[in-house]
């Protein structure tokens, strides 16, 4: 028999239970195949409603990368609004892109004159798009119009209105899918003869705001 000591190379032993420890193990070699199907369901229930700290395990970008992320960001769909202040004059017999004196948004998007929203990168899907407007008026006007502005084409036009106190109230709303860099805004399209007495006006809140409803 050789003696032990004289022995070289790779001995390969069955390694004691409990004596594999973390730092054993290469980054990366735990894969699917090594996790029991009951790693979820054979955890404690959770008693309690879900709390937005709570965090849950994802592979961001389905590339193999495991993020954790918290209940909350699940629950926050993107939006944007804008919105006027105070009144703001309002050029007669041309579709006229309204600029808002007021914006905000969950992501980044608003454009420096704030007269558009353009749609973040990733942030692309199905949104809800609504405007509004308060046009102070002296007599009741014909051929007035709303419409949501989505690069450069008319949608949701609509010159149906309600009246109140010296205000015409109008607005667009629409379902559409929207890619990532499509711009939105608000336009408003106002008849020459009422030239002097129209004007958005703060007595209600004239507006634009946009949520996406579904990836």
């Amino acid at each position: 028999m050789s003696d032990p000591s004289s022995i070289t190379g790779t001995v390969l032993t069955t390694p004691k239970d409990g004596s594999v420890t973390t730092a054993k193990l290469v980054d990366g070699s735990v894969s699917a195949e090594k996790l029991n199907g009951n790693v979820i369901h054979s955890q404690t229930a959770l008693a309690t409603t879900i709390a937005d700290a709570d965090e849950l395990l994802l592979d961001d970008g389905a590339g193999g990368t495991l993020r954790r992320a918290t209940r909350g960001v699940f629950l926050v769909q993107p939006w944007f609004r804008g919105y006027l202040s105070s009144d703001d004059a309002i050029t007669d017999s041309t579709w006229e892109l309204i600029c808002f004196t007021a914006v905000d948004a969950t992501y980044t998007g608003w454009h420096a004159g704030n007269d558009y929203y353009t749609i973040p990168a990733d942030l692309g899907g199905k949104w809800l798009l609504e405007g509004a407007a308060y046009v102070q008026v002296d007599a009741q006007p014909a051929g007035i119009y709303s419409a949501i502005d989505i690069d450069g084409t008319l949608h949701a036009v609509d010159n149906k209105y309600v009246t109140y106190n010296s205000y015409v109230v109008l607005q667009s709303k629409i379902i559409v899918s929207l890619s990532a860099g499509t711009k939105v805004g608000y336009k408003l399209y106002l008849p020459a003869a009422n030239t002097t007495s129209l004007a958005l006006a703060a007595y209600g809140i004239s507006s634009i705001s946009g949520v996406r409803v579904s990836s």
